[in-house]
C-alpha cells in the first residue's frame, strides 16, 4: 500500500513539472484519484472510510471520463476541455446530488444503503462504459 502511495505521489510530482500538455494534466487527475484511494485505505479506519463513501463513489464516476479524455488528449494535441468534457462529468454531478439528498433527507438506513449500492453499481457501469469507449477510441487512433 505504501509503495502505491509513494509511486503515485512520485509520478504526480514528475508530471507536475510540465503542465502545458493536457494529457499530463489529465494523467495527474487520474493518479490523484488512486493516491486518494491508496491513502484512505492505508491510513483511515473502517468507520471513517464508511463516512467517506460518497467521495469514493464520486471518484468512480469521474475516473471513466478522465481515462477517456486522456486517450483523446494523447492522440490529439489540439484537444481542449470543452462542453463535451462537462457532459461526460454529468453522471458524477447527478450522483453527487443524489448522495447529498440521501444524506439530507430523512431516510431509513436500509433505504440509504440501497441507494448507495445502486449508485455504486451504476458508477461501475459508467466506469466500464467509458473504459470500453476509450479502448475503442484507442483502437481507432492506432489504425
Amino acid at each position: 500500500m505504501y509503495g502505491g502511495i509513494s509511486l503515485a505521489a512520485f509520478l504526480v510530482f514528475l508530471l507536475a513539472q510540465d503542465l502545458r500538455q493536457l494529457n499530463k494534466r489529465i494523467l495527474i487527475g487520474i493518479l490523484l484519484h488512486f493516491l486518494f484511494l491508496f491513502a484512505a485505505y492505508a491510513f483511515v479506519s473502517e468507520s471513517i472510510a464508511m463516512r467517506l463513501m460518497p467521495i469514493f463513489l464520486v471518484l468512480i464516476y469521474t475516473l471513466g471520463p478522465l481515462v477517456y479524455t486522456y486517450v483523446e488528449a494523447v492522440y490529439d494535441s489540439q484537444l481542449q476541455l470543452d462542453q463535451y468534457f462537462s457532459y461526460r462529468l454529468a453522471p458524477a454531478v447527478l450522483a453527487g446530488i443524489a448522495l447529498a439528498v440521501t444524506y439530507i433527507a430523512p431516510v431509513s438506513d436500509a433505504t440509504h444503503l440501497g441507494i448507495i449500492l445502486s449508485l455504486s453499481i451504476i458508477g461501475l457501469a459508467v466506469l466500464w462504459w467509458f473504459s470500453i469507449k476509450a479502448y475503442r477510441k484507442l483502437r481507432h487512433y492506432r489504425r
